[in-house]
């Protein structure tokens, strides 16, 4: 989650999984994707994610309504969102 981001701004922090994305289920970050570039032009983004040790999911409504996305520009980082890539033993 990048610092100052619409993600952030609603409490998004990295480490968060993203189950759904407008009440349909995400298993991959290709999902993610496809499902935002579903939505972009809407007023708002439901997004349903868990933290690690967390067991109950949350819900957040991201506004969406000042957003804006640059020709060329990855709608999951212009929303501040990144994959978390755990650094792995050599």
């Amino acid at each position: 989650v990048s610092e100052g981001s619409i993600a952030a701004r609603y409490g998004l922090q990295p480490g968060m999984e993203i189950l759904e994305v407008e009440g349909k289920p995400t298993g991959t970050w290709q999902q993610v994707l496809n499902r935002v570039i579903a939505h972009l032009g809407d007023k708002e983004l439901s997004l349903k994610l868990k933290k690690i040790d967390e067991h109950e999911p949350r819900e957040i409504l991201l506004n969406l309504e000042s957003f804006s996305l640059n020709k060329g520009q990855d709608p999951l980082a212009a929303l501040g969102l990144e994959v978390m890539q755990p650094k792995l033993p050599p």
